[in-house]
């Protein structure tokens, strides 16, 4: 990625980042006018894996500001997608902090408890199948209760929630990845 697009991303995001600020929860509290909590889910996360002998997911603060940001920039710009802005999870995820090997995103929009996100996702095979990867380790949630206005123009309220769930890259590729970027200009992603 050449620096000016990174640049204009990265001021995308502070942007963003400052108007989400009003709407969402700090890092794992309970999001206030829904059922919907970040523990929760991650410990219904556990569940479905845990009934299939994979290992739980472990809570990762990158993860967390990736999540709640992404949470927060759907509700912020009324927008409800994996690719919007010029934001794509995985340079939400980086930009974050979280160096990744494996990354995965699940969303969910207008739910009322944390149970029935996780059914959905459970329901859904591409939400299910990131759920159920054994290559993630980590996770994290982010929601956003507010107003947002459908196609039709009519504006409701509606909570936002985002799933990350990933694999850190270990170290020695992390310093590889690095050093082919600052010697030979070539960028792993």
């Amino acid at each position: 990625m050449n620096t000016n697009k990174s640049s204009k991303i990265i001021v995308n995001l502070a942007l963003v980042a400052a108007a989400a600020v009003a709407v969402i929860g700090s890092g794992l509290d309970r999001v206030s006018a829904t059922e919907i909590s970040n523990q929760k889910i991650i410990e219904l996360t556990n569940k479905e894996r845990d009934l299939r002998g994979l290992e739980p997911l472990r809570i990762d603060s990158s993860l967390c500001r990736a999540a709640n940001l992404k949470s927060g920039n759907m509700l912020a710009l009324n927008y409800f997608d994996h690719f919007a802005h010029g934001l794509s999870p995985w340079v939400i995820i980086q930009n974050s902090g979280y160096d990744y090997q494996y990354a995965g995103e699940n969303l969910a929009m207008d739910f009322v408890t944390s149970e029935g996100v996780v059914n959905a996702w459970m329901q859904s095979p591409d939400h299910r199948k990131n759920i159920l990867n054994p290559n993630f380790e980590d996770v994290c949630i982010g929601v956003a209760s507010g107003k947002y206005s459908d196609t039709d123009g009519q504006i409701r309220n509606t909570t936002m929630v985002t799933q990350m769930l990933g694999k850190k890259k270990p170290v020695i590729l992390s310093i590889a990845s690095e050093i082919l970027y600052r010697v030979f200009g070539i960028t792993t992603r």
